[in-house]
């Protein structure tokens, strides 16, 4: 095994998503599992605030769920089931209800230190707070690593692994060539980008209700008409969610099997709870409560993951496409 294959299977697939786990579980103690125990209280923050013009808090949300919703909830399903089994869809939705809280603090500390403009519109990201926190020249050093990898991630899997997997999609089914596919995705941002932020903003307000939407009736359709065989998806999910597939025995072979660190990983890659990428999206709300802006942080994760993931998972599961 190559010196990347190993640091790639056993860091960054096993130590990174753990890491991220353990903080998830350090601050749902901390906050005492509230949106575990008190699931009302974050459906009533939702109810819709009263601003003065400004971005209300559901598009914020939108924008941020428009840089999560794609390739995670997709190809990234279909490959954590092919490598993981059955089981690894189990360990996306423990990450998920555990990377709820990940999102939430995230948010709640961007809205903290974010910033105005001279117009007075928000402004804000994981880079404000983590200078501001850790401060000094420590600070300033940390969030600028921080910025040069969210560069990195904004021309990788923010875009062309995002667009490559479409384009791959609409070729397979479709038969249009890849190219046509990018530059129509080009066109498109240019046109929004063209109107700045709230050309963006209204971009992802109208098309992520409508692609989400779509794609849940599409999955449901699928889903239903093979009922028998998503019931025994579903049973295959749980039985296979322990099912040590590496060759170590005990508790070192439980936290190295396939299912748990595929499923964890692939969680944390659709939701991306913990990176820092939706801060920036949410600190744009007009909304003045950061515990409220960070709800939505909490439903923006259960769409994602539990509901978009699963359904993508019993799709796979009941068709006849061997993972």
């Amino acid at each position: 095994m190559g010196v990347i294959s190993f640091i790639n299977k056993y860091f960054l697939g096993v130590g990174i998503p753990f890491l991220l786990m353990g903080a998830g579980l350090f601050y749902c103690v901390r906050l005492k599992f509230f949106h575990f125990l008190h699931p009302l209280k974050v459906i009533k923050s939702f109810k819709s605030e009263k601003r003065d013009g400004g971005v209300s808090s559901l598009k914020a949300m939108m924008l941020a769920l428009a840089g999560t919703l794609g390739v995670g909830n997709m190809v990234g399903v279909a490959s954590a089931i092919a490598l993981g089994g059955f089981g690894a869809v189990f360990w996306m939705w423990v990450s998920a209800l555990i990377a709820m809280i990940l999102k939430y603090a995230e948010i709640v500390l961007a809205m903290l230190y974010r910033k105005y403009d001279e117009s007075g519109r928000p402004y804000g990201a994981a880079t404000y707070y983590i200078r501001a926190c850790f401060g000094g020249r420590l600070g300033i050093a940390l969030a600028g690593v921080f910025a040069f990898f969210c560069i990195i991630n904004a021309f990788s899997v923010g875009s062309m692994i995002q667009v490559s997997a479409a384009a791959n999609a609409m070729n397979g089914v479709f038969g249009l060539p890849q190219i046509a596919i990018g530059i129509i995705f080009a066109l498109i941002v240019l046109v929004a980008m063209q109107r700045g932020r709230s050309g963006i903003l209204t971009l992802t307000e109208k098309l992520v209700p409508f692609m989400t939407g779509g794609f849940v009736l599409l999955s449901l359709a699928v889903i239903f008409t093979r009922p028998s065989d998503a019931l025994g998806a579903l049973r295959s999910i749980f039985s296979d969610a322990f099912n040590i597939k590496s060759g170590l025995a005990g508790v070192t072979g439980f936290f190295l099997s396939g299912a748990l660190r595929y499923g964890t990983m692939r969680g944390i890659l659709s939701n991306e709870a913990g990176c820092g990428t939706a801060p920036a999206a949410h600190s744009v709300s007009s909304c003045k409560i950061p515990a409220k802006q960070g709800a939505w942080g909490i439903f923006e994760v259960f769409a994602d993951t539990i509901v978009a993931c699963t359904l993508t998972a019993l799709v796979v599961l009941t068709s006849d496409v061997a993972v």
